[in-house]
């Protein structure tokens, strides 16, 4: 199977948001992890560089839609990272409570709303794993 071929088989359509979900490998922070070549990459960097193109040298792909388990490319952005981490906040409306801090700070700052999503999300993803192996 091509890498391509095995991409496809682990994501899902979200018929409201457009997003992509993915059902594979995740990280503790929701972003999806994909096998390619030797190596692990971010499943959303692989869906864009193969499907878009290639992210410019200092830039990072921002999740427009705010689902890190999203490797939709039409959902993604390359910015700069202080630009991905001060949109990130702002969404989440942490960048008032965090106002002194560097944007290295804010990259490490986790809100109420965003860590229950993301814990209802990877329950849900391995309960569906679990009934995929029960069947």
């Amino acid at each position: 199977m091509s890498d391509a071929e095995r991409f496809e088989v682990r994501w899902t359509p979200e018929p409201n948001t457009g997003c992509w979900l993915w059902t594979g490998a995740a990280t503790s922070a929701g972003y999806g992890r994909f096998w390619s070549k030797g190596a692990t990459v971010p499943a959303h960097r692989w869906a864009y560089e193969h499907l878009v193109g290639p992210v410019s040298e200092g830039f990072e792909l921002d999740h427009l839609c705010r689902a890190p388990w999203c490797v939709n490319p039409g959902h993604l952005e390359p910015v700069t990272r202080s630009e991905n981490i001060r949109r990130g906040c702002e969404a989440r409306g942490t960048t008032a409570q965090h106002g002194s801090k560097s944007m290295y700070d804010y990259h490490g700052c986790r809100c109420r709303p965003c860590t229950d999503a993301n814990t209802a999300y990877k329950r849900g993803l391995k309960a569906r794993k679990r009934a995929e192996v029960a069947a």
